[in-house]
């Protein structure tokens, strides 16, 4: 079934459009439908299974490929955020538009799993910042600050 027919509602398609326009993305009927639904809900944080194409069994390799793809571009070019958080011990990923105004944090990160923690001190996020302004490396104010870091359970498996 082509994707106009099973759209659902959202922010209208012009001011969609002019966003992925604006990113330098080439506009399509899924695009504007997944972002459409992103920007609908402003900070809101939707995980990719959220944004499957009404209508599209998730056995469907092909579509659900599609939504990573294009999910992972508008990361890419910066138009949403990509959070992630611990659910069972798993890491669950989940996307959100209009976070950019917010203020950027400091993120541990494991360098071998990939998960990740925020720390949402403003506090500790500007001192970091000073430190690294007063090195000769400044943060740009938006930007997140990564430090990498090895977690717990990859810790006791590595060897000392």
């Amino acid at each position: 079934m082509p994707a106009e027919k099973h759209r659902e509602e959202t922010l209208g398609d012009d001011v969609v459009r002019q966003r992925l326009e604006e990113a330098d993305i080439r506009v399509n009927a899924e695009r504007l439908q997944i972002l459409g639904r992103l920007m609908s809900n402003p900070g809101q944080a939707c995980t990719a299974q959220e944004l499957y194409p009404r209508g599209v069994e998730e056995s469907n390799a092909a579509a659900v490929s599609r939504v990573y793809r294009t999910l992972h571009l508008l990361e890419k070019k910066k138009v949403i955020e990509r959070r992630v958080r611990q659910v069972r011990g798993r890491p669950v990923f989940s996307y959100v538009y209009g976070a950019q105004s917010a203020p950027s944090r400091i993120r541990f990160q494991c360098r071998s799993c990939g998960a990740s923690v925020v720390a949402e001190d403003v506090e500790l996020r500007e001192q970091v910042a000073k430190v690294g302004a007063d090195q000769g490396l400044p943060v740009a104010s938006k930007e997140d600050i990564v430090v990498w870091i090895a977690c717990n359970r990859c810790s006791a498996g590595a060897p000392d």
